[in-house]
């Protein structure tokens, strides 16, 4: 366990040839969330969390290059901390080359998943498990790119209070594909 955070500067590194950048598996925790402004390169995952990531920002991504997919199959939480907004994988002005694929928890007090401005996912979102928030919507794009598809598969929900799905002047290149739930309690499962 990390009581603190991890944090890769602009100028840092961290990265695997062969398995992923970070690993945390499923009896590890990382308590004050993981921050990156650097670059992550992974095999085939840059991130893989089995285990537990909190923060005010579970995952932060700040101008940064992510190479591989962002891999949960854990718990990624994001809570209020004063007077910021929770988020459980926030990105600004970075470029995810792959994939955001979940099976576990995403969860922010603002949003599940928030990508904004310029930022990118070239290998779109899949989920089989819940993106959720308390207080906004599961999923939200500003001025933001999903390169490929979101999709939905049957065990997987997707739920805010206002928006399930919001995309605010973003594009997805790819669909938006369905088979689960997609939920906002006291506005729309999606808002364009």
């Amino acid at each position: 366990t990390i009581t603190g955070r991890i944090a890769n500067s602009s100028s840092g590194v961290i990265a695997s040839d062969t398995g992923e950048a970070i690993l945390v598996d499923g009896t590890s925790a990382i308590l004050g969330g993981l921050s990156t402004s650097g670059i992550l390169r992974g095999a085939t995952n840059a991130i893989s969390n089995a285990g537990f990531v909190q923060g005010t920002h579970g995952l932060s991504f700040y101008a940064s290059s992510v190479i591989g997919n962002i891999l949960n199959t854990g718990l990624i939480q994001g809570t209020n901390s004063g007077t910021t907004n929770g988020y459980g994988i926030y990105a600004k002005q970075t470029n995810i080359r792959d994939s955001l694929i979940n099976t576990g928890t995403v969860f922010g007090s603002k949003a599940g998943i928030y990508l904004a401005t310029g930022s990118t996912v070239q290998g779109g979102l899949t989920n089989t498990g819940l993106l959720t928030s308390s207080s906004q919507a599961g999923v939200a794009l500003a001025s933001s790119t999903m390169g490929g598809s979101i999709v939905n598969e049957l065990c997987g929900t997707i739920s805010g209070i206002t928006e399930g799905i919001y995309l605010l002047n973003s594009g997805i290149d790819g669909s938006i594909s369905n088979s689960g739930l997609i939920i906002a309690s006291k506005g729309y499962g999606f808002q364009f």
